[in-house]
């Protein structure tokens, strides 16, 4: 059976959350928010464990 997509999703946006600061969009000066992209490799070994093997954002100005 094939992982649940929440699951994935989950393990993205938690190895996302695990990064530094510095890695993620910030408010700019007059109050709009940055916009990231956001994509990740997701391997599954059987049924329950998942790992985020790479994720990848590209901050862009």
């Amino acid at each position: 059976m094939a992982p649940d997509p929440d699951a994935i999703a989950r393990c993205v946006l938690d190895t996302f959350d695990s990064l530094p600061d510095k890695r993620k969009p910030r408010p700019r000066s007059h109050g709009a928010r940055e916009w990231v992209p956001l994509a990740g490799i997701v391997l599954s070994k059987g049924n329950r464990s998942l790992a985020c093997l790479r994720r990848y954002t590209c901050l862009c100005p």
